[in-house]
């Protein structure tokens, strides 16, 4: 019989205490296409290896998704390499208020009996016109709500608690965010043909006489460019967005399982018992009453490039609800893909958004004081090259100014159901390469 606690490894701490710390690591960073999450040992816990193994997780020595430590001081200078902090006291006794002693960047994910997770913060983007406030550790929290880690997702079809987790958060918040959805390379690869299009077709209206996209001297729209506002524009089906040698790495985005499972079950309606009645669902290949919910159809790769000196853009939505007052799930998501040069510049901008502003009642509020609402709800993620997020088009959000000496790129795929057209944005009539 011990009367002065264990002489094990684990020090007196209670074993269900570090199962249920690192369980509650595994539901924010649970397997995803056929990866376990990576988890380092700090020096004083390196006796869970066996019960790390056991709990799911690779235990490794280099980059991870969790570091397992029991004292936040003396591992200080490996925590800013890693997505979440797990804290265990030896002794069981409370570890709540560690933030104290972790960077600002992290905050509190989940706290038990001797045990705790801190999950790391985004970054946010302090680029914006008055009457945006400048991001703050505020803007950061309401971030975090809507990040989803993903971990190079883009092969096999990631767990099934990944994608419903991603789900509900796109249906709740009208946003996701995904960090590392693409490797790096192929996300610049992707804005850098984006780019050099841009600039082919720039050339082409300079040489034909009709102006310069980067002097703001172009007010039309073509079958592969529509003008957004002043050095703004979207591409379209334009030559390196259309190659067959660029097919597989754009692929890697429009053909992302991960993103058209998401976009499909956030766009599915709760279950009803009445779903025999649809009778029309044997139409269309849509499979009939039994079927499970048709795949959105994936548009075409494009980008949105922003020039240096592009002015913040209006508040707006991309797309209606279908009728006022009735929210109904999303008919219509975009996918946008950070990458290249402007995704490491923070003057260059990227986007801002308003959470669960795509519900017609929430917007209807928003909007009768929008300079003070939109402040105080307002989220700029800051992501780099490979990170994507997911939005329904109904949202709220507005592209920030570029105030840099570089152009953005920000590869998007859409998602709409079958039977969605867009009328507006495109002329089909006229090319930009007619002469």
């Amino acid at each position: 019989m011990e009367f002065f606690g264990s002489d094990s490894d684990e020090e007196g701490l209670d074993s269900h205490a570090i199962d249920q710390l690192l369980a509650a690591c595994m539901r924010l960073v649970p397997p995803l296409a056929g990866l376990r999450p990576a988890l380092r040992l700090g020096d004083n816990s390196q006796c869970f290896a066996d019960r790390a193994a056991a709990a799911g997780f690779d235990v490794v020595t280099g980059d991870c998704d969790v570091l397992l430590v029991d004292d936040v001081e003396a591992g200080s200078g490996e925590v800013g390499r890693c997505g979440l902090v797990a804290i265990h006291h030896s002794r069981g006794l409370a570890v709540r208020g560690m933030e104290k002693v972790l960077p600002e960047a992290y905050m509190l994910e989940w706290a038990g009996e001797g045990a705790a997770v801190y999950g790391k913060l985004p970054a946010v983007d302090r680029v914006g016109c008055p009457p945006r406030p400048p991001a703050d550790m505020n803007e950061a929290c309401r971030c975090a709500r809507l990040v989803v880690e993903t971990r190079r997702a883009s092969g096999k079809l990631p767990s099934s608690s990944y994608v419903d987790r991603a789900a509900r958060v796109l249906q709740r918040e009208g946003l996701v965010i995904l960090p590392g959805l693409l490797d790096a390379a192929d996300a610049d690869a992707l804005c850098r043909d984006a780019l050099d299009d841009f600039e082919r077709c720039r050339q082409e209206l300079v040489k034909q006489g009709k102006g310069d996209l980067e002097k703001a001297q172009q007010p039309h729209n073509y079958r592969e460019l529509a003008m957004r506002e002043d050095l703004r524009c979207d591409l379209r089906g334009t030559p390196s967005l259309t190659s067959e040698e660029g097919a597989e790495r754009r692929d890697l985005l429009r053909q992302n399982e991960a993103i058209r499972e998401i976009v499909r079950r956030a766009a599915t309606a709760p279950a009803s018992s009445s779903r025999e009645g649809n009778y029309g669902l044997w139409n269309f290949d849509l499979g009939g009453p039994q079927a499970p919910k048709k795949a959105l159809d994936a548009g075409a790769l494009g980008a949105v490039v922003a020039l240096p000196g592009c002015a913040e853009q209006a508040l707006h939505a991309d797309a209606p609800h279908i009728y006022d007052g009735i929210h109904l799930p999303g008919h219509y998501y975009n996918c946008f893909l950070y990458g290249g040069e402007a995704s490491n510049e923070p003057a260059a901008g990227q986007t801002g958004f308003v959470p669960g502003s795509h519900f017609c009642e929430a917007c209807a509020t928003l909007v009768k004081d929008a300079p003070r609402n939109v402040a105080a709800g307002i989220v700029r993620p800051r992501l780099s090259s490979g990170d994507a997020l997911i939005f329904d088009a109904r949202i709220l959000h507005f592209g920030l100014p570029n105030q840099s000496s570089t152009r953005r790129a920000i590869v998007y795929c859409n998602h709409t159901e079958y039977w969605f057209r867009d009328p507006k944005n495109w002329d089909d009539r006229v090319s930009v390469f007619d002469e």
